[in-house]
């Protein structure tokens, strides 16, 4: 049998590109997104939809697409009758689960499911399905809008437990100090105008002010970013230079608002600090 020689090296090369080409492929399926990790979260409600107090919880995403999610709002205690959703003692599993997906550049949808129970025959009295849109900002935070809606345990949707809500994340790190403290530490100043009432609480008379973490540190001595933004759940401010250790904000009307400041070394430890301005 006659064999080209020449034609054999050619699919020969063909097949081991096609093998490197895979092996580039898998090396860069197994790097890990930015979202896995676990997170302190708060869900709130927003203007639009069903009215209630921000809960706290904590959320780990996994790097094989599954989320384990845990809250204050679906605490492992029984509720003895009346209740809305049924005549027993009702008890909320205290730790949901579900997937996330990547659906852009630093987007990520997550969707997970929670579920209570009858205390007295362990049967399935509703479910809980949330599912949000977020957003990444840096490496230690990200917020976006979703949903919850409550179906009993036929499937059918409970009346009045449905609509809009909002969510918000802040990394968990470990420090990298001794004593357990933060590697990073913030030091928040008001600008002019700006005074001082308390503990992280400051009161102005103005509508446009400067805050300063110029003054904050990190342990190892590295340079530092900033990320400041508005709580869930308080009148909304404009924020400029959001990015930098001296921002500006624009409050809207004369109420208590909320915010946070995140502050990020180069070696990825972390602190958040929340405050509130009253403008009077």
């Amino acid at each position: 049998m006659n064999i080209n020689r020449n034609h054999l090296r050619f699919s020969l090369s063909l097949i081991l590109m096609a093998f490197a080409a895979c092996a580039v492929v898998q090396a860069q399926d197994q790097s890990q997104p930015p979202i896995v990790g676990s997170w302190q979260i708060t869900v709130s409600s927003v203007a639009a939809g069903p009215q209630f107090a921000a809960f706290p919880g904590l959320l780990t995403i996994h790097a094989d697409g599954t989320v384990i999610e845990s809250d204050g709002a679906n605490a492992a205690l029984p509720f003895a009758p009346p209740n809305p959703f049924c005549n027993c003692t009702l008890i909320g599993i205290d730790q949901g689960h579900g997937i996330w997906r990547r659906v852009g550049d630093r987007k990520y949808q997550i969707k997970f499911l929670q579920i209570a129970i009858n205390v007295d025959d362990s049967s399935l009295v509703l479910t809980n399905t949330l599912q949000f849109t977020v957003d990444l900002s840096g490496n230690s935070r990200f917020q976006g809008p979703g949903s919850f809606a409550l179906v009993d345990g036929h499937g059918m949707p409970i009346q009045g437990f449905s609509g809009p809500e909002q969510i918000e994340g802040h990394r968990i790190t470990v420090s990298d100090t001794v004593g357990g403290e933060n590697a990073v530490t913030i030091a928040l100043n008001g600008g002019a105008g700006v005074f001082p009432i308390g503990a992280n609480a400051f009161q102005v008379t103005t509508n446009q002010i400067g805050l300063d973490a110029s003054q904050s540190r990190s342990s190892s001595g590295s340079a530092l970013t900033y990320f400041w933004a508005s709580s869930p759940g308080f009148p909304s401010a404009a924020i400029t230079r959001a990015d930098t250790a001296a921002p500006l904000i624009q409050l809207s009307t004369k109420a208590t608002y909320q915010f946070t400041v995140t502050v990020t070394d180069a070696n990825g430890s972390t602190a958040t600090q929340t405050f509130t301005i009253q403008y009077v």
